[in-house]
């Protein structure tokens, strides 16, 4: 078994917000289980040293988000 920690990130301050640890036979079983994890901040799965994954915040484009780049046109300005 393989002791993996999952650090959940503070949008805000790039801080530790907090702290998952767990053990499991490998990086596939730690990453499924991080999934259950996902919320609105962003999340980092380590291994010792090894950075194993990371995610983006829900609803923000990260390097996961297949539409990353995109730019959405600017809205027509309210007509008042």
């Amino acid at each position: 078994m393989r002791t993996y920690r999952l650090y959940i990130i503070d949008p805000f301050n790039g801080g530790i917000a907090e702290t998952r640890r767990f053990a499991v036979p490998d990086d596939e079983t730690a990453v499924w289980i991080s999934e259950g994890f996902r919320h609105s901040r962003p999340m980092e799965l380590w291994n010792g040293p090894t950075k194993i994954q990371s995610w983006s915040a829900v609803g923000q484009q990260g390097p996961e988000d297949p539409q990353e780049g995109f730019l959405m046109p600017n809205p027509a300005p309210l007509a008042h």
